[in-house]
């Protein structure tokens, strides 16, 4: 995987699966293995990229990337009735709005998950994660339900986190000397040897994922519901970007409509 500081990359196919069958040559709707790849799998609560793949001047749409059980990174493509071939030569290229709002909400979500810890206490502790190009989506423990007090400001806090353009660095370190760096490790997260560390300054954690290069990329930040899971447990859900504006222009119509009729 070369999709940290590559968007597009020539590759080469290893591998085509058929009906979870490993064939030869494949058309239709197809699973590819590449010998390497800028798009990232599904993994720790972040959808896999999508994109496409470029054969002989033909273009065709990556519609998943998620891992196979050995780790490899499994593209989903619907080839039509194209043929294509193990040792065949493609371009991969990475759809960058996708994985940009898709790094923006992963990004948040760091942001948002420490500034839980602020409001309501270091006992809050993620519970489980879903980071989208539309939306994220974030559990956590807690005692109470939120007062309004509380819901501001923790949203509060993270658009301070945006609007003070925090660079985001990333460290590969043995998950030992992560672990001395006070970084937080995910809810039921497998760790190898060797981690990633994502550092915003405000926060820092153990982390795969893909994230922005500066808080401001993320622009803005909503909450948009709250919610009791039961046992102790609550989701949010929020946007960043474009889509807040988005959402509040439906909201508007919606407003408008009801009035007007």
């Amino acid at each position: 995987f070369i999709g940290y500081d590559h968007m597009e990359c020539e590759a080469k196919v290893i591998g085509l699966f058929n009906n979870n069958t490993l064939v030869e040559k494949a058309s239709f709707n197809t699973v590819i293995v590449f010998d390497k790849t800028p798009f990232y799998a599904e993994m720790g609560g972040q959808v896999g990229d999508e994109g496409c793949i470029i054969l002989n001047g033909e273009t065709f749409d990556v519609l998943n990337t998620f891992k196979l059980p050995n780790g490899q990174h499994a593209h989903l493509v619907n080839l039509g009735e194209t043929v294509l071939s193990n040792n065949d030569e493609v371009l991969l290229k990475v759809n960058e709005e996708f994985r940009n709002n898709v790094c923006s909400n992963h990004s948040a979500t760091h942001l948002l998950n420490e500034s839980l810890r602020k409001v309501l206490g270091s006992h809050v502790v993620q519970q489980g994660s879903l980071v989208t190009d539309e939306r994220l989506r974030f559990d956590f423990n807690h005692y109470n339900n939120l007062t309004n007090e509380e819901i501001l400001s923790i949203e509060s806090l993270v658009n301070v986190q945006i609007n003070n353009s925090l660079e985001v660095k990333t460290l590969e370190l043995s998950k030992e000397e992560a672990m001395k760096t006070g970084a937080q490790a995910a809810f039921g997260e497998k760790y190898g040897d060797t981690v990633r560390v994502v550092d915003m300054g405000f926060s820092k954690e153990l982390c795969g994922g893909t994230h922005v290069k500066n808080t401001k990329e993320i622009v803005r930040f909503a909450l948009v519901s709250i919610e009791s899971k039961g046992s102790g447990i609550f989701r949010i859900e929020a946007l960043t970007g474009d889509n807040v504006l988005n959402a509040m222009s439906e909201h508007l119509i919606s407003i408008k409509d009801e009035i007007t009729t």
